[in-house]
């Protein structure tokens, strides 16, 4: 592409964030349609819940040895290829319900997800796009949410009467759109020079540092998965419970958006003291949510909120604490690869906690898992210099 045609720095992590939406929207679209797999085409909920988590399985097991080869690849030319293989895997999707083929289908999605859950944070945190850059990535850390809402609505809105292959069909048009617009990204992108201010980044020899990051992004997941898989069992089994779980769930983005706000106008080291503050949040407000019979709505709304800011701050400090886009990259395939793990084992362990101890102790436990967040970052600003990873 001549330079004369180039697209603008800002617009090509505007498309690569869109990207992002659409590929949250395919991790959710499955769900909606649970009971009509089971109703028309007799797959079990058990296969369901396979095609559900097949794309965070692939994130599990792979994402950091992924992340290994995206820096080697290069970021722009694993994006491109992410997307074409998300884009055919969605339509493939819409094409094989009734033949029985939407595991293979599924699994061709799972292995574009994985790379482009890599690929395209790397490609927003080496961008030089400026302040924007944790702004981009801080608005990265609200994909999943907003995908996983984007799937309700969009299923909502879709005709009763429209089959199940031309119901997946419309979910795969917006991600063939984007894939298409991916592929006219630039080459590749330039590792941005240090902003003033800017302190100056570790050595490194820090090894461990990636880890302690993807080890926060874990507390995060599970601190997500856990509230958000059993809210609605809570709302069913209490009475007068004054808020459902779909405006609660919708105020984590919310958080993703503050936080993406207030990078545009602090100093880009702060992201260290805003993800700490996102965990102090949700541990106050943890041991209050399941309380009394109905529960307290306004704590389990702080809570939501609290930790999309701790989310968005997680994934911003990226730019601002790594110092090469190799480093960058192998962190966000570490930050992946906790995530994904953490999506897995979530949900049983606090199921377990549940049946076993009650509500209160979940809570109890929620509170923990955010003061160690929490704990994390008070020890990465107590130390007053930034990050450095050397996977």
């Amino acid at each position: 592409m001549s330079k004369a045609f180039a697209i603008p720095t800002w617009l090509a992590c505007a498309i690569v964030l869109a990207f992002g939406y659409t590929t949250g929207l395919q991790l959710g679209k499955v769900s909606p349609y649970a009971a009509r797999l089971e109703a028309e085409f007799g797959y079990g909920l058990a296969q369901v819940g396979v095609l559900t988590s097949l794309l965070t399985l692939f994130v599990a097991v792979s994402a950091a040895f992924v992340g290994r080869r995206v820096s080697r690849i290069g970021v722009t030319r694993s994006l491109k290829v992410s997307a074409v293989v998300m884009a055919i895997g969605a339509v493939l999707f819409g094409f094989v319900p009734e033949g029985g083929w939407l595991l293979a289908a599924r699994t061709v999605e799972a292995l574009g997800y994985v790379v482009a859950v890599i690929a395209a944070p790397a490609y927003l945190a080496n961008a030089q796009s400026g302040r924007l850059r944790p702004v981009f990535l801080a608005l990265w850390g609200s994909v999943v949410p907003i995908g996983f809402a984007a799937s309700d609505t969009l299923a909502s809105q879709l005709p009763a009467s429209l089959s199940l292959a031309n119901s997946f069909l419309v979910f795969a048009a917006p991600i063939a759109v984007l894939a298409m617009l991916v592929l006219l990204l630039r080459k590749d992108v330039a590792v941005p020079a240090a902003a003033k201010g800017d302190a100056a980044p570790a050595p490194s020899g820090d090894a461990g540092v990636a880890w302690i990051l993807a080890v926060a992004f874990g507390c995060y997941v599970c601190l997500s998965i856990a509230f958000f898989a059993f809210l609605p069992t809570f709302a069913a089994t209490r009475s007068g419970v004054s808020v459902s779980s779909g405006v609660v769930a919708l105020f984590v983005p919310i958080g993703s958006f503050a936080a993406a706000f207030l990078l545009s106008i602090l100093p880009r080291p702060a992201v260290l003291a805003l993800a700490a503050a996102g965990f102090l949040g949700a541990a106050f407000s943890a041991p209050f949510m399941f309380a009394g019979a109905s529960g307290n709505a306004l704590a389990m709304i702080t809570f939501a909120f609290f930790i999309g800011i701790a989310a968005s701050a997680i994934i911003a400090s990226v730019s601002v604490l790594t110092s090469s886009r190799d480093s960058s990259t192998r962190t966000l395939g570490a930050i992946a690869q906790f995530g994904g793990s953490a999506v897995l084992l979530g949900a049983p362990l606090a199921g377990f906690v549940i049946e076993r101890f009650g509500w209160d102790v979940l809570a109890g436990g929620l509170a923990a898992i955010a003061s160690l967040g929490f704990l994390i970052f008070l020890s990465r600003l107590a130390r007053r210099r930034p990050l450095a990873t050397a996977l």
